[in-house]
């Protein structure tokens, strides 16, 4: 009985430790890329039981590993993400025929932009590739296991009502939903081909 608990109590723990670890590095703002990409490099360790420097410090490693190629992303997913609701709403504002196709293009577009967003991430820490590539293959993966995507979209839309509803679900939601994702995706990378896989 001991055992389980006590694996039980570690988890959560370190679960929390490394929410806290993400918020942390969050704070200056522009670092939430490089932090987001530790963050899903240290649930990669842990669910391939490759955890042998400890949390603390492999989450520091991985965030100064990827310091440079985590902004890098940051500001094009950003950049495209801000032109793509900036569309939306000058969209919303127009006043002919053409509105309600621009609506349904820009709402498609946002669509393949979120499903993107899902993948990249537990990409970024099992593949090593240049980023278009990474953009690429996270759109693809996204479309072509679809199921998972939509349950890796719920999770993260129940993670925010937690947020939101229960405020003190802060200090573990971050983390514990950044694990779910993961693990939902990692079921998909053995048929990915056409990237190289991190040792």
């Amino acid at each position: 009985m001991d055992r389980p608990i006590y694996r039980t109590l570690e988890s959560f723990s370190n679960l929390v430790i490394l929410n806290l670890l993400w918020i942390l590095m969050c704070l200056p703002i522009i670092t939430i890329f490089p932090a987001t990409i530790a963050m899903f490099g240290v649930i990669r360790q842990w669910i391939n039981k490759e955890d042998d420097r400890g949390l603390t410090r492999s989450f520091f490693l991985l965030f100064k590993q990827n310091f440079r190629h985590g902004l890098l992303l940051g500001v094009i997913i950003l950049l495209f993400g801000t032109l793509v609701a900036v569309n939306f709403s000058l969209a919303l504002q127009l006043e002919n025929p053409l509105k309600m196709i621009y609506v349904v293009f820009l709402s498609f577009l946002s669509l393949l932009y979120t499903f993107t967003c899902i993948y990249l991430f537990p990409l970024l820490v099992n593949y090593k590739d240049n980023w278009k590539n990474l953009l690429k293959n996270a759109l693809l993966l996204s479309i072509i296991h679809l199921p998972i995507t939509v349950i890796c979209i719920i999770t993260l839309f129940f993670g925010t009502i937690l947020i939101v509803f229960i405020p003190l679900t802060f200090i573990i939601v971050f983390s514990l939903t950044a694990y779910v994702i993961y693990y939902l995706c990692s079921k998909s990378f053995d048929k990915v081909k056409f990237v190289h896989q991190l040792p």
